[in-house]
Protein backbone atom coordinates (compact mmCIF):
# COMPACT_ATOMS: atom_id res chain seq x y z
CA UNK A 1 0.00 0.00 0.00
CA UNK A 2 2.28 3.09 -1.42
CA UNK A 3 0.97 6.35 -1.93
CA UNK A 4 2.26 9.49 -3.57
CA UNK A 5 1.48 12.70 -1.74
CA UNK A 6 1.97 15.92 -3.37
CA UNK A 7 3.26 18.61 -1.12
CA UNK A 8 3.56 22.14 -3.05
CA UNK A 9 6.18 24.42 -1.97
CA UNK A 10 4.37 27.88 -2.70
CA UNK A 11 2.14 28.54 -0.25
CA UNK A 12 1.00 32.06 -1.23
CA UNK A 13 -2.20 31.01 -2.13
CA UNK A 14 -3.29 28.94 0.97
CA UNK A 15 -1.72 30.92 3.31
CA UNK A 16 -2.26 34.40 1.93
CA UNK A 17 0.34 36.68 0.35
CA UNK A 18 3.98 36.77 1.27
CA UNK A 19 4.51 40.37 -0.51
CA UNK A 20 2.87 43.47 -1.95
CA UNK A 21 2.89 42.38 -5.57
CA UNK A 22 0.77 39.20 -4.87
CA UNK A 23 -1.59 41.01 -1.96
CA UNK A 24 -2.72 43.35 -4.79
CA UNK A 25 -2.84 40.34 -7.23
CA UNK A 26 -5.05 38.51 -4.20
CA UNK A 27 -7.46 41.33 -3.54
CA UNK A 28 -8.60 42.10 -7.16
CA UNK A 29 -9.51 38.40 -8.03
CA UNK A 30 -12.84 38.78 -9.08
CA UNK A 31 -12.73 42.75 -8.67
CA UNK A 32 -13.41 45.12 -10.95
CA UNK A 33 -10.45 46.99 -12.75
CA UNK A 34 -10.91 50.53 -11.22
CA UNK A 35 -10.55 48.61 -7.37
CA UNK A 36 -7.08 48.84 -8.29
CA UNK A 37 -6.17 51.55 -6.34
CA UNK A 38 -7.66 50.61 -3.06
CA UNK A 39 -6.01 47.07 -3.68
CA UNK A 40 -2.80 48.66 -3.32
CA UNK A 41 -3.31 51.37 -0.54
CA UNK A 42 -4.92 48.18 1.68
CA UNK A 43 -1.28 46.33 0.46
CA UNK A 44 0.83 49.17 1.38
CA UNK A 45 -0.92 48.45 4.90
CA UNK A 46 0.28 45.39 5.05
CA UNK A 47 3.15 45.13 3.04
CA UNK A 48 4.64 48.84 4.13
CA UNK A 49 7.81 49.14 1.35
CA UNK A 50 11.50 49.21 3.29
CA UNK A 51 12.99 52.32 3.63
CA UNK A 52 16.22 53.30 1.53
CA UNK A 53 20.02 53.83 2.80
CA UNK A 54 20.81 57.27 1.67
CA UNK A 55 23.12 60.29 2.71
CA UNK A 56 22.27 62.01 5.33
CA UNK A 57 23.87 65.65 5.46
CA UNK A 58 26.39 66.22 8.23
CA UNK A 59 24.57 69.52 9.62
CA UNK A 60 22.15 67.42 10.94
CA UNK A 61 24.70 65.43 12.70
CA UNK A 62 27.03 66.31 15.81
CA UNK A 63 29.88 64.52 15.95
CA UNK A 64 33.46 64.45 16.71
CA UNK A 65 36.34 62.69 15.83
CA UNK A 66 37.19 61.22 19.01
CA UNK A 67 39.85 58.25 19.45
CA UNK A 68 43.36 58.09 17.37
CA UNK A 69 45.26 54.48 17.89
CA UNK A 70 48.11 53.12 15.80
CA UNK A 71 45.96 51.13 13.53
CA UNK A 72 42.99 53.41 13.61
CA UNK A 73 40.83 56.47 13.83
CA UNK A 74 37.17 56.79 14.61
CA UNK A 75 34.04 59.63 14.73
CA UNK A 76 31.88 59.69 17.69
CA UNK A 77 28.47 59.88 17.11
CA UNK A 78 27.45 62.69 19.65
CA UNK A 79 23.47 63.28 18.56
CA UNK A 80 20.95 62.18 16.01
CA UNK A 81 17.80 63.74 14.92
CA UNK A 82 15.28 61.35 16.12
CA UNK A 83 13.81 59.98 12.58
CA UNK A 84 17.26 58.95 11.29
CA UNK A 85 19.73 55.85 11.78
CA UNK A 86 23.07 55.95 11.05
CA UNK A 87 24.07 52.74 9.18
CA UNK A 88 27.48 53.69 7.90
CA UNK A 89 30.30 56.86 7.83
CA UNK A 90 32.92 56.79 5.33
CA UNK A 91 35.70 59.28 5.74
CA UNK A 92 38.21 61.31 3.59
CA UNK A 93 41.43 61.34 4.91
CA UNK A 94 44.45 63.72 4.78
CA UNK A 95 47.60 64.52 6.37
CA UNK A 96 47.51 68.13 6.64
CA UNK A 97 44.80 69.91 8.87
CA UNK A 98 41.86 70.63 6.75
CA UNK A 99 42.75 74.57 6.73
CA UNK A 100 46.06 73.65 4.79
CA UNK A 101 46.04 75.93 1.06
CA UNK A 102 46.85 72.09 -0.80
CA UNK A 103 47.57 68.89 0.32
CA UNK A 104 50.53 67.28 0.43
CA UNK A 105 49.33 64.14 -0.61
CA UNK A 106 46.12 62.60 -2.25
CA UNK A 107 43.50 61.53 0.71
CA UNK A 108 42.59 58.17 1.72
CA UNK A 109 38.89 56.80 1.73
CA UNK A 110 37.89 54.43 4.55
CA UNK A 111 34.58 53.19 5.51
CA UNK A 112 33.04 52.29 8.74
CA UNK A 113 30.13 50.33 9.26
CA UNK A 114 27.93 50.41 12.07
CA UNK A 115 29.10 48.92 15.48
CA UNK A 116 27.81 46.57 17.11
CA UNK A 117 26.84 48.96 19.97
CA UNK A 118 27.84 52.52 20.94
CA UNK A 119 27.86 55.47 18.51
CA UNK A 120 31.64 55.01 17.94
CA UNK A 121 32.50 54.26 14.03
CA UNK A 122 35.67 52.89 13.83
CA UNK A 123 37.96 53.72 10.48
CA UNK A 124 40.98 50.42 10.05
CA UNK A 125 43.98 52.65 8.82
CA UNK A 126 47.20 53.72 10.22
CA UNK A 127 46.07 57.06 12.66
CA UNK A 128 49.69 58.59 12.03
CA UNK A 129 49.47 61.85 10.91
CA UNK A 130 46.03 62.38 10.12
CA UNK A 131 45.38 66.05 10.59
CA UNK A 132 42.16 66.27 8.21
CA UNK A 133 38.98 64.24 7.66
CA UNK A 134 35.74 65.06 5.72
CA UNK A 135 33.02 62.40 7.21
CA UNK A 136 30.22 61.83 4.40
CA UNK A 137 26.95 59.61 7.13
CA UNK A 138 24.64 57.03 5.56
CA UNK A 139 21.69 56.03 7.27
CA UNK A 140 17.76 55.83 6.85
CA UNK A 141 15.23 58.13 7.52
CA UNK A 142 11.98 56.93 8.63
Amino acid sequence: MGGFFYVPTAFAGIFGPSNFEECVLDKMKGQAPNLIYMAKAACLKAFPPKPSEGVIADDRIKYTWCKSEYDSVAVCIDQTPTNVTITKVEGLFFEDDCGAKQQSKPGITATAAKPWYGTTYKFELPAAKRGCAIFTFYGIEK
